[in-house]
């Protein structure tokens, strides 16, 4: 017995041709056997897989977009469906700095003549790394001072332009200069520490601190 779709097409409740019954024994000749009539089945979507994509690794940028290259689907042989990548996204769960973070993929989409046969499914289980800002320090200066013996420097000033809307507040308490010796000098190179950042998105900067200060010893 073996039944026939009209078509190969997706579909509910779609006829079925019904052959190969067959009758034998001794009164068989007697008998016109009639193959079953009305039959129906469904044929459904088969699922095909976006494969061979990838999330890139982006700094933090407070948004969650995702930059989602490649994609490739192998459907059944002789089948007309292609791969449209122009609307392709991801999307991080949040903005926030971390490595191996999940990205969930949309906007892949087939066209084609059989197209409609298949159930298109999305790249799943890509990561990509978020990784700190540079944050620089700008409006710090140094103190020129009286020779004191010592290679300490006073430092003032400071400030930080974090992304708009984040909250990033720059602590001056730590902040101090030191020279590379204690001789007198003019236009000595001072090295600044001390300057931390603290807020709910702080972790998400890497602090640079204030370079190129100068200072006197008289």
């Amino acid at each position: 017995a073996a039944g026939t779709f009209a078509t190969k097409a997706v579909g509910r409740g779609k006829s079925v041709t019904v052959t190969g019954y067959a009758i034998s024994g001794a009164d068989a000749a007697n008998y016109s056997l009639v193959q079953p009539l009305g039959l129906t089945a469904d044929i459904s979507r088969l699922a095909l897989n976006v494969t061979g994509a990838s999330a890139a690794n982006k700094t933090y940028d407070a948004l969650v977009a995702a930059a989602i290259s490649g994609g490739a689907i192998a459907p059944i042989s002789g089948d007309t469906v292609v791969l449209d990548t122009s609307g392709r996204a991801g999307t991080f769960a949040d903005k926030n700095v971390g490595t191996g973070k999940a990205v969930t993929v949309t906007g892949y989409t087939i066209s084609g003549a059989d197209a409609v046969n298949y159930s298109l499914v999305q790249p799943a289980g890509l990561t990509a790394d978020i990784t700190p800002l540079t944050l620089n320090i700008s409006g710090a200066s140094a103190a020129s001072r009286v020779y004191d013996q010592g290679i300490a420097v006073a430092i003032s000033g400071g400030a930080v332009a974090p992304i708009s809307g984040d909250a990033v507040t720059l602590d001056a308490t730590g902040r101090a200069g030191a020279l590379g010796d204690k001789n007198v000098g003019t236009a000595k190179a001072v090295t600044v520490t001390g300057y931390v950042i603290t807020g709910a998105d702080a972790a998400n900067y890497a602090l640079v601190q204030p370079q190129g200060l100068v200072a006197d010893i008289t």
